[in-house]
């Protein structure tokens, strides 16, 4: 199953700079056609937010994996190693009911979308069901991570990666 969602991983990092790129590339084509043509891009600012969501919610599962999301440690510091493990073990179970009730909710809304055919108000008029399935598929993966990692936590092991501030000695 490691293996599955390290492909996961690298897929979905992948296809988020990829948006990235084309997202600039569009910005940039939809500012120098605004400017020389007086014709921006059409709807390019509906599209931007769509794929704003590709960009945030594919991501999700390999910064989980690198351990970059925010975290406060004022008070887990302190803490002796077995407590720490204990208390990183609690934290990946109610991560993993609250983001799970999020990846459902994401599901729900993909259907409903694509069932009663909403879509965007503009030129182009585009179907919102596209945006809802990626942020559902992006929280299923990092929902995924949490399972696997909350896993091997409870057998004494972990898929956590060294920070680079710390593996470079910083």
């Amino acid at each position: 199953m490691n293996r599955l969602i390290e492909l996961y991983d690298r897929i979905m990092v992948t296809l988020a700079a990829l948006t990235l790129t084309i997202l600039m590339t569009m910005t940039t084509l939809s500012a120098l056609g605004r400017y020389f043509f007086n014709r921006p891009v059409p709807d390019n600012v509906t599209v931007s937010q769509m794929m704003m969501v590709l960009i945030v919610f594919l991501p999700l599962a390999y910064v989980q994996k690198l351990r970059h999301h925010v975290s406060v440690t004022l008070f887990s510091d302190w803490l002796p190693p077995g407590g720490l493990r204990k208390l990183e073990g609690f934290g990946l179970l109610l991560s993993l009911i609250f983001f799970g009730l999020i990846a459902a909710t994401a599901v729900a809304a993909t259907l409903k979308a694509y069932h009663i055919g909403e879509s965007t108000r503009g030129e182009l008029d585009l179907p919102t069901w596209p945006a809802h399935a990626v942020m559902a598929v992006g929280v299923i993966g990092f929902v995924l991570r949490l399972l696997l990692e909350l896993v091997l936590a409870l057998m004494g092991k972990s898929t956590a990666q060294e920070p680079p501030e710390k593996a470079e000695g910083v």
